[in-house]
């Protein structure tokens, strides 16, 4: 199964209840670029349960993965970021970013993109992941560190516990 026809038919049946068949799904596919291509393609669908179990499979393949994700395919994850329509999509492609191997035009977009997905964001876990993203781009750009930080630092003084955990994680891996 390599088409994204067939890996949409294959993800119209997932019922959104157990990662089980999405594990299935992932496991007859190599972590190859061609892979990540097809599922970030099948992303892009007005289906909800489909665009969820296509980025969980999306990060599920980046996870298998010895090499980063290449800068061209990693542009296309970082603009599905701001496409997807459930936080839960958004939860694993934000995920994903550690794995991939940024380029200056996706820097710059997550630079424009995170401050607004901030204040836009409701779900705990994703915003403790789009917290992460600030030192994701700290890491690819040294410039931003400083920067990273003082939006870190601010973050862990008002967020919830379960933010402020992977907020500290991040200020750690920039200190």
């Amino acid at each position: 199964m390599q088409t994204v026809k067939e890996a949409r038919a294959a993800l119209l049946l997932y019922d959104g209840k157990s990662a089980q068949p999405l594990r299935a799904l992932s496991a007859g596919f190599e972590p190859s670029d061609a892979s990540l291509r097809t599922f970030l393609r099948v992303a892009k669908h007005e289906e909800r349960l489909v665009e969820i179990g296509a980025t969980w499979v999306v990060k599920n393949l980046a996870e298998r993965r010895k090499d980063p994700i290449p800068r061209d395919i990693a542009a296309t994850l970082v603009a599905r970021i701001a496409s997807v329509s459930d936080s839960a999509s958004r939860l694993h492609l934000l995920q994903t970013l550690p794995l991939c191997a940024l380029g200056s035009a996706s820097l710059r977009f997550l630079r424009d993109f995170l401050p607004a997905l901030v204040v836009e964001e409701k779900h705990g876990l994703t915003r403790a992941w789009v917290f992460n993203g600030f030192a994701e781009i700290a890491r690819c750009d040294p410039s931003f560190r400083s920067e990273a930080i003082a939006v870190l630092s601010e973050a862990y003084q008002t967020e919830r516990a379960a933010v402020r955990a992977r907020i500290r994680n991040a200020l750690d891996d920039l200190n």
